[in-house]
């Protein structure tokens, strides 16, 4: 009976260790495939800084590794509804807090695309980052249209 036990035991352990290095392959493969989930550059539209919409659909709708979504909203907005994974940097803190404060809440890689329900409180972010606070804006844009947050999902018109 001993000798049973022990050889049920081994089998355990054996069939436990297969399956933690099988689902280690599995979660490799999807980890890699998030990691090449990424874009090269933002495609803008016309007017400076704005992101092309269908663009911008698109690399939500895709998850984008390497594009951050940052909501310039009040925090009572952003509560009531955001794109899953933005980040909440409201724009009266460029205000009365100034532009290092802000800009240390900002992703220091990637992308990033200044969202809220309108476009205008985004684009006054990206001109402020730009002109009061003298950043380089390579890597920014702002999402220049109308949002509705509802009980779904942000929808851009």
């Amino acid at each position: 009976m001993n000798r049973f036990m022990l050889t049920s035991l081994a089998i355990a352990l054996l069939s436990f260790s297969f399956g933690c290095a099988q689902q280690g392959g599995v979660s490799a493969q999807v980890d890699a495939k998030a990691a090449t989930n990424t874009v090269s550059t933002l495609k803008m539209a016309k007017d400076e800084g704005v992101i092309d919409k269908a663009f911008f659909n698109k690399v939500v709708a895709e998850k984008a590794a390497n594009v951050a979504l940052v909501d310039v909203r009040t925090n009572f907005e952003f509560a009531a509804g955001n794109f899953p994974g933005s980040k909440l940097v409201p724009i009266n803190e460029i205000y009365s807090e100034g532009c290092p404060a802000t800009i240390a809440k900002l992703p220091k890689d990637g992308f990033v695309v200044f969202v809220c329900a309108t476009g205008a409180r985004a684009g006054e972010m990206y001109f402020g980052l730009k002109d009061d606070c003298k950043m380089d804006m390579k890597r920014f844009a702002y999402l220049d249209a109308e949002v509705m947050y509802g009980p779904k999902g942000p929808v851009v018109k």
